[in-house]
């Protein structure tokens, strides 16, 4: 399911229980059952919160056959999640992150709060910053690492993520994040030393391993050089996630035929 919806089955449960907005048929073994009404019904559900409206706002709206809105609007919890940070409260930071991140997709809560926010402390006085920012990414790792798991039971095939950037941050958590939604079980790896050649035992262990390059800055010669030599050494699938993805898309390609020296 997740990988048709890109929500978790954590989220649908969430959605289900608390909200009621889904009413699955289940198996004789009491497995969930999706039907196609019910995937329609998901797909309605994200381009309500894809506008910025609040999950426990959205069966009112359905119901009552409402359009949607034009434009998109910050969520609601983005002001309480801003407080809790101004007045450095760890324990509220956590609770508040772990009711987003289980009743939203991360779609919706990497663009309408994360980001937000990673504005946001960019213009907080120099004073405060480096603290504020520590404490927003220590809390959103745990939380990133809480989920992911909690997901390890689910298995999928296996992959190991890593990045080249020297300071990832949560970002690599988020990424690894956005892997299990797809039914990825990532492995993190970061940020990696200049060599690769200790990978070529770990990939070689793995069943039909993916090796997964994230992050957001320009890859240097002597990366791909690396990544082109275990590949040779030990052949699997590569892909980049993050802004590498788009920066490289050119590379990949030709580093999948064997053209990059």
């Amino acid at each position: 399911m997740g990988e048709l919806t890109g929500v978790n089955p954590v989220t649908l449960r969430a959605w289900q229980r608390r909200y009621g907005l889904l009413k699955p048929e289940r198996t004789a073994q009491g497995h969930r059952l999706y039907a196609p009404q019910d995937l329609a019904r998901i797909r309605l559900i994200l381009s309500w919160l894809e506008r910025g409206v609040s999950i426990g706002k959205v069966r009112p709206l359905i119901e009552a056959g409402e359009s949607l809105p034009p434009g998109r609007e910050a969520l609601e919890e983005l002001d309480a999640v801003k407080a809790t940070l101004d007045g450095l409260d760890r324990r509220r930071l956590e609770r508040g992150l772990i009711e987003v991140m289980k009743h939203y997709p991360l779609p919706v809560y990497r663009q309408q709060l994360i980001a937000p926010i990673e504005t946001y402390l960019a213009t907080l006085p120099e004073a405060v910053a480096a603290v504020t920012q520590a404490l927003w990414q220590g809390v959103l790792i745990e939380r990133c690492g809480a989920l992911l798991a909690g997901a390890r039971e689910r298995g999928g095939r296996p992959a190991l993520l890593i990045s080249f950037d020297s300071q990832c941050g949560a970002e690599l958590w988020l990424s690894a994040l956005e892997l299990m939604s797809q039914g990825l079980q990532p492995t993190l790896l970061a940020p990696i030393t200049p060599t690769l050649d200790g990978l070529k035992s770990m990939l070689a262990a793995m069943d039909a391993p993916l090796l997964v390059v994230t992050g957001e800055r320009r890859l240097t010669p002597a990366a791909w050089t690396q990544l082109q030599r275990l590949l040779t050494a030990q052949p699997c699938e590569l892909r980049l996630l993050g802004s590498v993805a788009t920066i490289h898309q050119d590379e990949l390609s030709l580093l999948a035929q064997g053209d990059i020296a």
